[in-house]
């Protein structure tokens, strides 16, 4: 009742506690029935809304007697109530659930998926868990980057990955072998996810597509989970193969140069604007992977005219065994132009 009051009045309760006298701290724990409502109380509330003290006192009374007559298992299903509630301002307990496809769950119910199917502490826990998470990823101005969604896109990718087994056990020195087998499945784009995941798994590391979420624009996500296996995730923001590529060749680098047990998360956004030495390290690792230096030195020079930079660029790669739409991103970005015709064989396939 009050809080819907508050509502009505437009305004917050840092603003009302100023105006009524009562303190912030007292005023949240009556919000929430932690606190009743006294005379002392009542009469500070009908001073301020004209609601009459024995409104407030008849509603408290009211409420009492309700609660009196809760069963056990009622008294659960609202602290369960309250705890979702906690539990929703770190993360987006929505999000969880819709990819359980839950429906007419109680609140307990939910409250044990989210510490057994996504192993999640206590809300004050997991936020401490991941009170650094800016940490984690590149910086940008620009928008995608709210952590609430970027902690949850983090949870679900946790959780899709415990479902994955891998085949053999991680040997950091078989890099080399691991990045010219992947340099070969994104150049023929051909069943490219199933092969990725394939190859993934024979060299021990779980690898996983997870949907983006709105406000979380995470392109990859690589960390050791607590069996010590690498586990690589990346969202098909840009469902390209030259994109895709890179990527997952930068988490890549990550794994084997990156993660150990003091520095085990790395998170990646694209549109940043400041590199860290390891993602600087990550970009060059698999640009360079995907098409070798030396190579690259001997790319053709051309005007800068998209029309002619794409179709010889296209001649180039196909002369070197290579997708065109891994060269012409290359060309995107070190020099800015983005005005090729796209086709249908950019997609992943």
């Amino acid at each position: 009742m009050l809080k819907n009051e508050l509502r009505h009045l437009g305004l917050t309760q840092k603003q009302f506690a100023e105006v009524s006298g009562i303190s912030a701290s007292h005023l949240n724990e009556i919000i929430k029935g932690h606190r009743d409502i006294s005379i002392k109380l009542a009469e500070k509330l009908q001073a301020v809304l004209a609601i009459p003290v024995s409104v407030w006192l008849e509603v408290q009374a009211k409420y009492n007697i309700s609660r009196s007559h809760l069963s056990s298992e009622d008294e659960e299903e609202r602290k369960s109530g309250e705890l979702l509630s906690e539990y929703d301002a770190v993360i987006s307990v929505k999000e969880l659930f819709h990819k359980l496809n839950l429906v007419n769950t109680s609140n307990k119910e939910k409250i044990d998926i989210l510490k057994t199917s996504y192993l999640l502490p206590d809300p004050s826990q997991l936020k401490l868990s991941f009170g650094k998470i800016s940490g984690w990823f590149r910086k940008s101005a620009k928008q995608g980057l709210d952590s609430r969604m970027i902690v949850t896109w983090i949870v679900l990718a946790r959780y899709e990955a415990r479902r994955i087994d891998v085949n053999s056990k991680f040997d950091r020195g078989s890099c080399l072998e691991l990045t010219t087998e992947l340099r070969t499945i994104f150049h023929e784009n051909s069943d490219t996810l199933k092969r990725v995941t394939q190859v993934m798994s024979s060299h021990g590391i779980r690898f996983s597509v997870v949907d983006k979420l709105e406000h979380a624009s995470i392109d990859g996500y690589s960390y050791i989970d607590t069996e010590g296996v690498p586990v690589i995730v990346v969202t098909l923001r840009h469902k390209k193969i030259d994109f895709f590529a890179f990527t997952v060749l930068h988490e890549v680098c990550h794994v084997y140069k990156h993660l150990n047990s003091e520095n085990n998360n790395m998170v990646s956004l694209s549109d940043y604007d400041n590199e860290t030495v390891e993602e600087e390290e990550a970009n060059a690792f698999a640009s360079n992977v995907l098409i070798p230096q030396a190579l690259w030195r001997i790319a053709p020079e051309v005007p800068m005219n998209p029309f002619v930079i794409q179709r010889r660029y296209t001649l180039w790669a196909e002369k070197n065994h290579l997708n065109k739409w891994i060269v012409l991103g290359r060309v995107s970005h070190e020099t800015g132009m983005y005005k090729f015709k796209t086709d249908e064989s950019r997609l992943i396939h």
